[in-house]
């Protein structure tokens, strides 16, 4: 495995219109492989999985129809550690990266633990950013997407 930035190209259809669009994501941050695309209509959202969480492309698309979509290609970069799990400092504790999609700014529990356990040494989350989180894992936990 490997990391790298993922360029996707999205085929699409408005609704009720005639003609297809096109268009080409780049993801800016470097995600670990493997990777897959593709669209969740319970969010109405375009989204890029990688080893580790999923990354929205593009969200709004309950009046568009998704025609293709295909990995164009990967390009090599510096920004992950392939096959790491990684930790965030939240609330006091740390936290896998992919509970709360989150950056992993620790390599190790260990790391992650000893910074945690005296403040995060400046890389905890806000309160406001782990507030964000937390109405945002519950506004998913409450949504039926059957």
């Amino acid at each position: 495995m490997a990391c790298f930035q993922v360029i996707v190209e999205i085929e699409y259809q408005q609704k009720g219109a005639i003609g297809d669009n096109v268009f080409i994501q780049p993801i800016s941050s470097c995600r670990d492989s493997p990777f897959s695309i593709g669209l969740e209509r319970c969010e109405d959202a375009f989204y890029l999985y990688f080893n580790g969480g999923k990354e929205a492309l593009e969200t709004n698309w309950a009046n568009f129809d998704l025609i293709s979509s295909r990995i164009v290609s990967l390009h090599p970069c510096t920004g992950c550690v392939p096959g790491v799990q990684l930790y965030d400092c939240i609330n006091g504790a740390c936290t896998a990266r992919e509970e709360y999609n989150t950056p992993g700014l620790y390599e190790t529990i260990e790391e992650c633990e000893v910074a945690c356990g005296v403040g995060c040494s400046g890389k905890c989350l806000s309160n406001s950013d782990w507030a964000t989180i937390q109405d945002l894992a519950k506004k998913l936990k409450n949504q039926n997407c059957n």
